[in-house]
């Protein structure tokens, strides 16, 4: 679990995997697949190129990883529309790094297996 700023808002971050199915139900798209593109913005901003910035896309994985946080049930657009209404007055850094990396590492951990150096190697005695 991670945590972000919007403005003067600190907003909790959970990827697990009891959002993946409500989220694409919504969206009629994949999380993962979402959060990999936050990843490309991300590196895009960060070499200087601010053209492939997706903020609906952005917000859209933000809410969901922090309606899990909460333990709020996704359940529609509206519900997002609602959240979205509440940080009306924030301001995002997208130039930022630091509002960037708690979301792709939270998404990360959350539906990407690191494999341990050793798995494979037998194990010493």
């Amino acid at each position: 679990m991670r945590k972000i700023k919007i403005g003067s808002k600190e907003l909790g971050l959970k990827a697990t995997l009891s959002v993946l199915f409500p989220y694409r139900d919504i969206f009629e798209t994949e999380l993962i697949d979402d959060i990999l593109q936050v990843q490309q913005m991300m590196d895009s901003i960060a070499s200087g190129n601010f053209k492939k910035i997706n903020t609906k896309k952005l917000l859209r994985v933000i809410w969901a990883m922090n309606m899990n946080y909460e333990g709020i049930e996704l359940k529609n657009e509206s519900q997002f529309n609602c959240w979205m209404e509440k940080l009306e007055d924030e301001q995002l850094n997208l130039s930022d790094p630091n509002f960037w990396m708690p979301i792709v590492n939270e998404g990360m951990d959350g539906y990407f297996v690191k494999k341990d150096k050793s798995e494979g190697e037998p194990k010493k005695k």
